[in-house]
């Protein structure tokens, strides 16, 4: 029996460092306030619209995750090239995805934490912390070495800010130098919220448990 629990320990664990990755993602897309408000603080971008223009643009580009199409994108007057809608189709693909993870981790492992609380074993809500703070690094760590396609191009637009890669139109010119940078301290910031969560909430239960003295 104690096998068992064990396994289910682990499957938790596995769970949990599942949901804090693509909940972060979520949290990084659907933030579309400090996205917007970051776009919007240039003065004129490189397509020759002003900041402000390019935060409704992207506002437009963010809210177009609810929706999928193989068509150009028409965006505040804007068509958007075969290559950018191509690529963009690509991230809500991603996104998509990162929604069922995200729900079905978070269902398996309330669940499996349910089952293993009578034997009292809470190690999930602190090993799927440590292990989605080591993906993310290891992550990092891919994309800054790797030499796939994304990554170079990741590279580019984090030390070059270079944005060609979404095809030198619309997208490409309205995103700011820092862009791939900030979005990148963001995705770890808000893994390390989803882990201090974690942790803060195995602390509560550790105080709560204790034995009370009289």
């Amino acid at each position: 029996m104690q096998k068992v629990y064990n396994r289910y320990q682990w499957i938790a664990v596995f769970c949990v460092t599942l949901f804090i990755l693509s909940g972060a993602f979520l949290l990084l897309v659907s933030n579309k306030r400090i996205n917007k408000e970051y776009v919007a603080k240039q003065q004129l971008t490189e397509y020759g619209i002003s900041g402000f223009e390019a935060g409704l643009v992207y506002e437009q580009l963010q809210t177009s995750f609810s929706k999928y199409s193989k068509k150009p994108y028409d965006i505040s007057g804007y068509t958007l090239s075969e290559k950018e809608t191509k690529v963009l189709n690509g991230f809500k693909k991603l996104y998509r995805r990162a929604v069922v993870i995200c729900m079905l981790s978070f269902a398996a492992a309330l669940i499996l934490q349910l089952k293993i609380t009578r034997r009292r074993l809470f190690s999930p809500l602190i090993l799927g912390p440590a292990f989605a703070a080591l993906t993310t690094a290891c992550i990092s760590f891919y994309l800054l070495m790797s030499k796939a396609e994304f990554p170079v191009a990741f590279r580019r637009m984090l030390f070059k800010s270079d944005y060609s890669y979404f095809g030198g139109g619309l997208i490409s010119g309205i995103l700011p130098p820092e862009y791939a940078g900030k979005m990148m301290l963001y995705y770890i910031l808000y893994v390390a919220l989803l882990c201090g969560i974690m942790l803060f909430g195995r602390f509560c239960i550790y105080y709560w448990s204790r034995p009370h003295k009289f």
